[in-house]
């Protein structure tokens, strides 16, 4: 209870201004969005959406994490785990706490290409960030018409150049050796425009053997065929030549010293080296003034090799590709206009999975895991909305597809086939309600079925039914796809145009749950549970209180329980928290700005969070409160941008990160830490 009054105190000193500022400017209207699948503005979007903009990009790191900027959005836990071999952990109203690494149940997209593959697992850590104009976030019943996503989508969007050739370099230098390079050009020149972004980045880390580095290239084109048809291409290329894994600490360790690294981690080298490739193609045509067409298409590469405690290491090398077609259509029935759409979509993936046994780090003896993994997708979505009067609309849809996942085990020297394969279908409803209390004030309410596969990395180990501490390379088939029904009543508003609002209730209840059943040694098995029961409630609020004062503030209250009867140990986890997922997670930023100045400070809870099924191991809840400041010059023919931040200001030590159900689950942050920036921009020539 002391931790959420300081919290809620904290908050009201960040907005106290609106008792000081008479005069105000109104708040700028956010830029059109993308929620259902088509272009819309934010205000007439039916569902939970959060929009960080460029300047909440710039301001909340060096572009390097998602988690940077994405702490701040309701809904969303992300993680920072300060271990670069693994991503953030991201997850939204409880789907995705469950991941050790990468991201679950929540669907990536980079200016319109999937970057998850078909099983569900994408990497955050593809974000272009340095480029990026906004990033969006998708929660609720919404989100299952982006299919195997239940609980959010994460867009971006890379920004479109003013005309004429524009040349960026910057640099950042920080605490924990952290360094920056980047390089931007960008122009525009009558029907086609141009970006290219690279960056080469590296970290000592906060912990030991914490260290990492790399390079990331983003290239966007885009070529405008008169007023009916555009052309976008994309292209990345992404390389991390090493990122040491210090893993988790168990609770002893976490008190001895923070620092530290895990057990064996050092010793054994535990580390991983991870490149991947993209190249996306995208058009859009205008068929008429009520039909549109969208087509994409899509390939990339993707190699992982990691070492990891258990004297052991694990290759990938995947391929994937996918393809997709999209129909609008607006028109006028009976007087009433309405908009629908079509949407075909085709997604495969291959790897080839092997591992081996290490020493010290290093490759030792033969294979003792061979096999081909396949992930295939094919879906149909559609989706309407119709506005019944000037006050209501409503609007639904459906998606229908397939998921196969399979494994062809050659490694049969054990005498024991591996092999396996599961195949889900389901079709995924989605209908609700829009209604309007005036010009400034609306009510939206939806409800959905969605479900969530397995990963083909949750497939891949099963726990020897002979000895259950150990945890066998074997395909799980017995392991099934959660199932949803998710509820969401949305209040959102304005007011003068100085304040914007949106509040949120929501309700997800579902059935055979994916939880982690045992992790150990970077190798996790994991099981259905009965259901699992998440509810709770989201405030997002910014207001412009004078020409130079801005402040935001959002907060997420939520229970996350288990349900049904089944046991953990011997104990009954009817009732029990879901790892992982805090009860009241909060952020609030008081910004100022004037002429080329900008000053902010954020203020960040995150309540206690438990790390195992049966909650006998928890992280404490936390507060941290970070300072930045960022100053424009124009130097000769130079634009030149100096920016300063500083985070943890108190110097708290806190727990960032769990590993679920791991006998070292503790993932801690730093402490006080600092980092300062110089760009320079040569004007359009």
């Amino acid at each position: 209870m002391r931790s959420k009054r300081l919290v809620l105190a904290g908050m009201g000193l960040l907005l106290a201004p609106s008792a000081i500022f008479a005069q105000s400017e109104p708040v700028k209207e956010p830029v059109v969005v993308s929620a259902s699948r088509r272009p819309e503005p934010l205000w007439e979007t039916p569902a939970a959406l959060g929009l960080i903009g460029e300047d909440q990009l710039e301001g909340a790191g060096p572009r390097v994490q998602a988690a940077e900027a994405l702490q701040r959005l309701p809904g969303m836990v992300a993680a920072d785990r300060g271990n670069y071999a693994q991503d953030p952990q991201l997850s939204v109203r409880g789907f995705g706490a469950r991941a050790a690494f990468g991201v679950r149940g929540i669907r990536l997209i980079s200016d319109g290409i999937p970057a998850s593959i078909p099983d569900g697992q994408g990497q955050a850590s593809s974000f272009a960030l340095g480029s990026a104009e906004r990033m969006e976030v998708l929660r609720g019943p919404m989100a299952v018409l982006y299919g195997n996503a239940s609980g959010a989508v994460i867009q971006t969007f890379t920004r479109v150049p003013e005309p004429g050739l524009k040349l960026q370099a910057e640099a950042y230098a920080g605490s924990l050796g952290l360094s920056k390079q980047a390089l931007q050009a960008e122009y525009r020149d009558g029907p086609s425009d141009a970006i290219l972004d690279f960056s080469d980045f590296s970290i000592d880390g906060y912990r030991r053997h914490s260290a990492a580095a790399r390079k990331q290239i983003q290239g966007v084109y885009r070529y405008q065929w008169g007023e009916a048809t555009q052309l976008r291409v994309l292209a990345q290329l992404w390389d991390q030549p090493y990122a040491k894994d210090p893993a988790g600490l168990s609770l002893e360790q976490l008190r001895l010293d923070p620092r530290q690294a895990g057990t064996n981690t050092v010793e054994r080298n535990v580390r991983k080296q991870t490149s991947q490739d993209q190249l996306g193609l995208a058009v859009d045509h205008r068929l008429s003034d009520a039909m549109d067409l969208n087509v994409y298409g899509y390939i990339g590469t993707r190699d992982n090799l990691q070492y990891l405690a258990s004297n052991s290491w694990v290759g990938l090398d995947r391929s994937y590709q996918g393809l997709g077609l999209r129909f609008n259509h607006r028109m006028v029935l009976r007087e009433i206009p309405i908009r629908w759409s079509l949407s075909l979509e085709r997604e495969n993936s291959e790897e080839r999975r092997q591992s081996g046994s290490a020493n010290l780090g290093e490759k030792v003896g033969g294979l003792t895991r061979d096999e081909d993994q396949r992930a295939q997708s094919e879906q149909a979505v559609w989706i309407a909305q119709a506005d019944l009067s000037e006050r209501w609309s409503a609007f639904g849809g459906l998606r229908h597809g397939t998921v196969r996942l399979s494994a062809q085990d050659y490694y049969l020297s054990d005498r024991q086939d591996g092999s396996g394969e599961v195949k889900f279908r389901q079709t995924s409803p989605v209908i609700g309600i829009q209604h309007w209390l005036g010009r400034n004030q609306q009510l939206y309410l939806s409800t959905a079925r969605g479900y969530e596969t397995p990963t083909l990395a949750e497939l891949s180990y099963v726990i020897d039914p002979l000895s259950p501490s150990r945890i066998l390379p074997r395909f799980n088939s017995q392991l099934d796809a959660a199932r949803n029904r998710q509820w969401e009543l949305g209040w959102r508003g304005r007011s003068a145009g100085l304040h914007r609002w949106e509040l949120t209730g929501f309700s997800v209840r579902s059935s055979n749950e994916i939880v982690v059943d045992r992790s150990l040694a970077g190798q996790n098995s994991f099981r259905n549970a009965p259901g699992t029961e998440r509810y709770g409630v989201e405030l997002a609020w910014q207001s412009q209180w004078q020409a130079n004062w801005q402040s935001y503030v959002s907060l997420t209250s939520m229970k996350a329980l288990y349900r049904g009867d089944w046991t953990v140990s011997g104990l009954a986890m009817d009732g029990r928290s879901m790892p992982a997922i805090p009860e009241l997670s909060a952020f609030a930023e008081l910004r100022y700005q004037q002429a080329q100045q900008v000053v902010a400070a954020e203020l960040r809870h995150v309540g206690k969070r438990f790390a195992n099924d049966i909650n006998s191991l928890s992280a404490s809840a936390f507060q941290t409160l970070a300072l930045r400041w960022q100053q424009q010059f124009v130097v000769g023919s130079y634009q030149l941008t100096v920016s300063a931040r500083l985070d943890n200001l108190f110097d708290r030590r806190y727990v960032g990160s769990l590993i679920v159900n791991n006998a070292s689950p503790f993932e801690p942050s730093p402490g006080r830490t600092a980092w300062v920036a110089l760009r320079a921009a040569i004007p359009r020539l």
